[in-house]
C-alpha cells in the first residue's frame, strides 16, 4: 500500500523562521525561514520516502470559518513582516520545482488535509503540530508531531493518542466544543477546562448529546452548558475539519513530478549554499523509491 505524505506548510515556515536565526542573502532578501523550511522537508521526505505527498498551506483571504464567526483567530498577534515575505518565497519556490503545492480559496490547510486523508487504500501520514488535525488519525492515518527527538517528530496513532488525551480522535472537536481553544478564539462553554471536558466526553460520548442531558447534569456545571450551547455548537463546527475541498486530486501528488534542477538553482539564487546537495541526496532517495515501486507493481 502506498503512502501519502500530508505537510502543514504554513506551519513548517514558521516552524524555520524561529529554528534558524535571522539570516539574508546579499541582495537583503530575509532567508532563515526558507533555510529552515527545506532543511525540514528534505528530512522528512528522505525518512519518509513517500510514493505521493502534499505540502498544504493557508491562504489569506477570508475562509468560511471566519465568514461564520467574525472572532476567529482575532486573538493572533501579526507575524513580523520578514516572515510573511518568506512564506511568498517559499511558495514561489514549491511552485517552480513542482513540490506539489497545494492551497485553495475559501479553505485552511487542513481542510485540504482532511479531504485528501479521505484516500482510499493509501497510509496517510501527517506532519503537523496542529491539535485540530488529530481528529483525522485511524486505521490509516497517523499524525507526525514534531519533536525534538532522534526521528524528530512523535507518531500518534489512535491507542497513544487515548491514552494521552483521554478521548478518542473522533472526539476532538467535542472536546473544543466544551472546553474551546485560546490558539483559534474558540469560545467552547465558559468555566468549562480540559478535565471537566474529557470528563463529560467519558459520560455522553458527544456534545449532542452533552447538551441534550444538561439539565440532568447538577449545580452549575448543568447550567452552564444549558446557557452557552450556542457557543459549544458553535466552537464544535468551527474545530471539525471540511473534508470537501473541490479540485483536489491525489493521481497529481506523486513524487515523480519534482523538478530538481530548478529547485536547486533557486536555492542557489537564495545563496542557501547547504541546501543543493541536500536536493541531490534527496532526488536520490526518491528515485530509488520510484524504481522500487515500479518493480512491485509489475507482480
Amino acid at each position: 500500500m502506498n503512502n501519502l505524505l500530508l505537510i502543514d506548510g504554513t506551519a513548517l515556515v514558521f516552524r524555520g523562521f524561529y529554528a534558524i536565526p535571522p539570516l539574508k542573502s546579499s541582495k537583503q532578501t530575509p532567508t532563515n525561514a526558507v533555510l529552515g523550511f527545506f532543511n525540514i522537508l528534505i528530512q522528512l521526505l528522505k525518512q519518509e520516502k513517500p510514493e505521493y505527498f502534499a505540502i498544504c498551506f493557508d491562504r489569506g483571504e477570508t475562509t468560511h470559518r471566519k465568514q461564520e464567526y467574525a472572532d476567529y483567530k482575532a486573538n493572533r498577534s501579526k507575524a513580523p513582516d520578514e516572515l510573511y515575505q518568506q512564506i511568498v518565497i517559499v511558495q514561489d519556490l514549491l511552485r517552480k520545482a513542482n513540490l506539489n503545492y497545494l492551497d485553495s480559496p475559501g479553505y485552511e490547510a487542513d481542510d485540504i488535509i482532511a479531504t485528501l486523508c479521505k484516500t482510499p487504500n493509501m497510509h496517510k501520514r501527517i506532519y503537523s503540530s496542529d491539535f485540530d488535525l488529530m481528529q483525522l488519525i485511524d486505521d490509516l492515518t497517523t499524525v507526525l508531531k514534531p519533536s525534538k527527538g532522534p526521528k524528530k517528530y512523535d507518531e500518534y496513532h489512535t491507542e497513544n493518542f487515548i491514552e494521552k488525551y483521554h478521548i478518542t480522535p473522533a472526539q476532538v472537536a467535542d472536546y473544543k466544543g466544551l472546553s474551546g481553544d485560546s490558539s483559534d478564539n474558540l469560545p467552547g462553554v465558559p468555566g468549562v477546562g480540559p478535565k471537566t471536558a474529557v470528563k463529560l466526553i467519558a459520560e455522553y460520548n458527544t456534545l449532542e448529546n452533552i447538551i441534550s442531558s444538561a439539565e440532568n447534569i447538577k449545580g452549575a456545571l448543568g447550567k452552564k452548558i444549558q446557557e452557552n450551547k450556542h457557543l459549544a455548537e458553535l466552537s464544535k463546527k468551527l474545530a471539525t475539519l471540511d473534508d470537501q475541498v473541490p479540485n483536489i486530486n491525489v493521481d497529481l501528488l506523486h513524487c515523480d513530478k519534482i523538478n530538481y534542477e530548478a529547485l536547486i538553482l533557486e536555492l542557489e539564487n537564495l545563496e542557501l549554499n547547504s541546501l543543493p546537495s541536500k536536493v541531490l541526496g534527496l532526488k536520490k532517495i526518491l528515485d530509488q523509491n520510484i524504481v522500487f515501486e515500479n518493480q512491485q507493481s509489475l507482480f
